[in-house]
């Protein structure tokens, strides 16, 4: 048989796991071999290796999904956003070819986990007519780290505002600047 206790299978993702427990083709216990994640799932399930490791670092490496009622199918505004972060901060490609600013940026441990994101995401985020974005540095001017203290959310037109022409603006807001002879700023 198969799926015998003790069989080693793997998952679609890659990743290897091992039947701990055999009640009945709908009750198969598993153990994620790298994560330690465990879960019951059904025989055919293990056969097509048709298995999420919630534990498993797979969104950009780092980002995991965790254990809870968030997924990407009933939170999908908030998966959206979270793997663009997990990809703005951590995808070396994405950085070279559009966006360099992010090379130094991060992700704090606890939105790694999707289910602490999604949770923050439900509660701050606020539906209008106007496309809304995370913004982890208007709080915090220079901010490297999405986290719940330091990030909101705006309107696209907003967030673009404070974005790009470092070489430009030097180490001042995009319209902010020192009056010359001066220790006054002005904006414009």
């Amino acid at each position: 048989h198969d799926i015998a206790i003790g069989t080693r299978h793997m998952a679609n993702g890659g990743t290897e796991f091992v039947v701990t427990g055999y009640e009945s083709a709908h009750q198969v216990q598993i153990l994620f071999l790298d994560s330690g994640f465990s879960t019951t799932v059904t025989a055919g399930q293990v056969r097509r290796g048709n298995i999420l490791d919630r534990l498993a670092r797979s969104a950009s490496g780092v980002g995991f999904v965790g254990i809870g009622e968030f997924n990407s199918m009933n939170s999908r505004a908030a998966s959206s956003s979270w793997r663009s972060m997990l990809n703005r901060c951590y995808n070396k490609e994405y950085q070279a070819k559009k966006a360099r600013t992010y090379a130094d940026c991060n992700v704090c441990e606890e939105w790694q986990n999707f289910q602490n994101f999604a949770r923050w995401h439900m509660n701050n985020y606020k539906k209008t007519n106007e496309k809304m974005e995370l913004d982890k540095d208007l709080l915090i001017f220079g901010n490297k780290t999405y986290s719940p203290d330091a990030c909101i959310f705006v309107p696209g037109w907003l967030n673009v505002l404070t974005v790009g022409a470092n070489n430009i603006r030097g180490n001042h807001p995009v319209g902010v600047s020192k009056r010359k002879g001066t220790d006054y700023f002005e904006a414009y």
